[in-house]
């Protein structure tokens, strides 16, 4: 007498939340000769929306790197920025996630830059950071009810639709602006699109 074993169990069915959550380009762990490892750094924001950061590790070491930003807020305005030399074993600021991107080719790169003490600086000194800074970051959105330009011509706010960038928008934008360049694939931008709040 044979005996046939039962077909195995049927899997439960996927949530719809993760059937639909966008899932980041496959990145292998090294990239080819001379490119650098592009990942889309995440930071909790709670309760407004995430902080996100580029950042281009250093060829020698994964914690430090370049990270390059829109840093500000909405009522403010932000301004472009890169932290140089960036350390995140010593930074107050670390990332909630880290997600590789694409390895971008290394003639976008001055690897010089990365070098030495961290820093701050406000102007582009590489092509990647050219293109990126193409695209301008967001300026002052919110007024304050006394505000020029906050209220009607009676004293009540103007009834129009105001379109908020912030530090994600500009990531969107700005990787947008990278795709059209030949920096990183299409899919890339996809996904960064995919998981704008």
């Amino acid at each position: 007498m044979s005996f046939t074993p039962p077909p195995a169990p049927i899997p439960p069915p996927t949530p719809q939340a993760q059937r639909n959550t966008p899932q980041p380009p496959t990145v292998p762990l090294t990239g080819p000769k001379d490119s650098l490892l592009l990942e889309l750094h995440t930071f909790n924001g709670h309760p407004f929306k995430d902080h996100w950061a580029y950042w281009i590790s250093s060829p020698d070491d994964p914690l430090i790197g370049d990270k390059i930003h829109a840093t500000g807020d909405v009522r403010n305005g932000f301004i472009f920025e890169i932290k140089r030399s960036h350390n995140l074993r010593t930074s107050p600021d670390i990332p909630t996630k880290r997600i590789l991107l694409q390895w971008v080719d290394g003639r976008y790169f001055d690897q010089k830059l990365m070098e030495g003490p961290e820093r701050i600086e406000n102007v582009p000194g590489c092509a990647f950071e050219r293109i990126l800074y193409e695209v301008k970051v967001p300026g002052k959105l919110l007024n304050s009810v006394g505000e020029e330009g906050g209220l009607g011509e009676k004293g009540v706010g103007v009834g129009r639709r105001v379109v908020q960038r912030d530090c994600q928008t500009w990531v969107v934008e700005s990787m947008g602006n990278s795709v059209r360049e030949g920096v990183v694939g299409r899919e890339v931008e996809e996904f960064v699109r995919s998981i704008r709040q």
